[in-house]
């Protein structure tokens, strides 16, 4: 996988969810997020030691990043947070774009 993002600062994960390796796999899923935190989180003034932890909700930053596999997938999904599905996203090859107006941390691969 690659990716190019337009958000700052980012992290995806790709995993297997049929127990076969990324490249064999049958379904994958994507978890992106930038910056996360609990609500009423709070850090020190130079922001390298967390003061209070906050409470739930969660919030979260949206990832803005074009997706790259190295196969070209039949089906992509945004997921909500409880893993039920929130829209189609639109393939481009085997590229695909995810955005923060997703509202998703996870997207559903098929192949």
């Amino acid at each position: 996988m690659t990716f190019v993002s337009e958000t700052n600062f980012c992290s995806l994960a790709l995993s297997s969810l049929d127990n076969k390796p990324i490249s064999e796999s049958s379904k994958l899923l994507l978890t992106a997020g930038a910056r996360i935190e609990n609500k009423g989180q709070v850090y020190n003034k130079s922001k390298t030691q967390l003061k209070v932890v906050g409470k739930p909700l969660i919030l979260w930053e949206g990832v803005n990043s074009k997706v790259t596999l190295k196969r070209k997938p039949k089906e992509v999904y945004a997921l909500d947070i409880n893993g039920k599905r929130l829209k189609k996203i639109k393939l481009y090859g085997a590229s695909f774009r995810i955005l923060p107006q997703d509202q998703a941390f996870f997207y559903e691969i098929f192949f």
